[in-house]
């Protein structure tokens, strides 16, 4: 019988096996973006649902909007969707060794992604960002 842990670390591979599937897929770029973010707001989504923490929870609910505007941006700057994807792969390994303290990091660096471009390319409406 799997363990609960078990059966989370399997849900989120399976987000996470479906962005990996977008993202090699052949759809335009745009599409793949949004199929791509609307996955990563669902796996982000989950794993604060099984945290326990209603709060988290209530905060996620909140910023939506505001997440999936950012997510879009900073996929756009990335413009790597693979890599978005592979990234979710490195959080699961973590857990799956109970590994809080470098779960915490690749969450970070998943969010604080290094690959992105200079902030000031938000503002170039030559860019499509604005």
């Amino acid at each position: 019988m799997k363990t609960s842990l078990q059966i989370m670390i399997s849900r989120a591979k399976g987000h996470s096996d479906e962005m990996t599937v977008i993202s090699k897929g052949e759809d335009e770029f745009a599409n793949k973006m949004i199929m791509l973010n609307e996955k990563d707001v669902e796996f982000h989504s989950y794993l604060w649902q099984r945290s326990g923490s209603a709060r988290r929870v209530k905060i996620l609910q909140d910023l939506h909007l505001q997440l999936r505007i950012a997510m879009v941006i900073d996929t756009k700057l990335t413009g790597n969707l693979d890599k978005t994807a592979r990234d979710h792969y490195e959080i699961i390994k973590h857990l799956e060794q109970k590994d809080i303290e470098n779960c915490v990091k690749a969450i970070r660096d998943h969010i604080i992604s290094q690959e992105k471009p200079p902030l000031k390319r938000l503002t170039q409406k030559s860019e499509g960002y604005l």
